[in-house]
């Protein structure tokens, strides 16, 4: 287990050290391709297969791109292969994995790999201070997207992030919800986060049928497809490099998006933002076009 610096633990209050520049979307983008080419560069020497998933993969299916404010990137692995990343890749003076078990006081459900010498900010989390990361998701069998114990399961995947990881400061739908919020902190904040998110990945990896899910998605239980659609993988290219993403990536697409190929008219969201921080003065960002 790794502690983190508490040079950049201001996350909490919201606000950056005083030798932290921001970053446009567009810097924030060229690291997250750097981490995205750590992570490809990982898995390909150990025969390890991904999916480039979620806006990321519209970005390259629509233009080639990350979409214009895109400010995370978004992969996939299935379970066994999942796990054998997170036990495998080892920390590096330049990234760092972040995962439950492995960063005291990170509580989100997935993995991200995180860049060294930069620092994220995002309102609605509760977790420890991370810098700009790609996300790693799981994705579980199931046998099928209406069975009961997958709904149940989902259930308790938003009880623990509204327990453990969303900020009190997020925005609220209704008072209702909010109340609601406020009760599960107090009640099973009382419980180790750990023992809790442990007891769900156990469930979830025991799952079988032919359907995959990605229960930790920000789109829930949308987030689904049929096992054939990630039977293989095909190429896309994001700003001149390759990467894998599944073969069926039009149902998942689909169920999570909609219409997905056409563009909305103006950015969906932001997820915080992202600084460089220059501790020694050594840290560079990668070069345009990198």
């Amino acid at each position: 287990m790794v502690d983190v610096p508490l040079s950049i633990g201001v996350l909490h209050s919201h606000a950056a050290p005083e030798n932290a520049r921001p970053l446009t979307v567009e810097e924030s983008q060229r690291i997250a391709l750097e981490i995205l080419d750590e992570f490809d560069a990982f898995c390909t020497s150990r025969g390890i297969p991904y999916y480039v998933i979620a806006g990321s993969l519209i970005g390259a299916l629509r233009s080639r791109d990350l979409l214009p404010w895109d400010d995370d990137i978004d992969v996939a692995l299935k379970r066994e292969d999942y796990e054998r990343f997170c036990r495998e890749y080892a920390d590096s003076d330049k990234f760092m994995l972040y995962r439950y078990n492995r960063v005291e006081n990170y509580r989100h459900g997935m993995a991200k790999l995180v860049r060294r010498g930069t620092l994220f900010v995002e309102p609605t989390s509760r977790d420890t201070p991370y810098g700009v990361f790609v996300d790693v998701f799981p994705l579980d069998a199931a046998p099928s997207i209406d069975d009961r114990a997958v709904a149940r399961l989902y259930r308790w995947v938003k009880i623990y992030n509204y327990a453990f990881v969303i900020n009190a400061q997020a925005t609220r739908a209704s008072k209702v919800k909010d109340a609601i919020r406020r009760m599960l902190r107090v009640s099973l904040g009382l419980l180790p986060y750990r023992w809790f998110i442990s007891r769900l990945e156990r469930k979830m990896a025991a799952g079988r049928g032919d359907t995959l899910v990605n229960y930790w998605g920000a789109w829930a239980m949308k987030e689904n497809a049929s096992a054939e659609s990630f039977a293989s993988a095909t190429t896309v290219t994001i700003r001149g490099k390759q990467y894998p993403a599944p073969v069926g990536c039009d149902e998942w697409l689909t169920n999570v998006y909609g219409d997905y190929m056409s563009p909305p008219s103006g950015p969906t969201h932001y997820h915080g933002r992202a600084y460089l921080v220059q501790e020694d003065g050594s840290t560079a960002l990668p070069a345009e076009g990198s």
